[in-house]
């Protein structure tokens, strides 16, 4: 197959699974912790206010998980190097700044370990198949 094409479907690849992995834990927070049913932003910043640290670590949770399996999946899909790896982290953490852009009053702690977290994690993903 053309390299090119491969990278192209392994940051796919990545991307999907890991924003299925991201999809099904903040699924799972939210139904711990359920969210306005609204889409105000003001009903959504004052749930952001007064909700519980753990409804706020869940997403960070996801978006930890979700890059990792991105950058995995990736390196399965092109071995000889971790370049899609890293193109999916980097597309998962445009997701995460989007969401910020969104929603303007996540607290600053989560923004900042929302963009810190997901490229280094898409590498430690990619670091545990061997290369070929």
């Amino acid at each position: 197959m053309n390299p090119t094409v491969r990278f192209i479907l392994a940051v796919l690849a990545g991307v999907f699974a890991g924003g299925a992995v991201v999809a099904g834990i903040e699924a799972l927070g939210h139904w711990i912790y359920p969210v306005p049913a609204t889409h105000d932003p003001s009903a959504i910043c004052e749930y952001l206010e007064t909700a519980p640290v753990m409804a706020l670590v869940f997403p960070l949770i996801a978006w930890t998980l979700g890059a990792f399996i991105a950058g995995l999946i990736a390196k399965l899909v092109y071995r000889t190097n971790n370049k899609p790896a890293f193109v999916a982290g980097a597309i998962q953490l445009l997701f995460i700044l989007i969401n910020f852009f969104l929603i303007l009053c996540h607290p600053i702690w989560m923004e900042v370990l929302g963009a810190i977290i997901p490229v280094p994690m898409a590498m430690l993903g990619s670091r545990l198949i061997a290369s070929r």
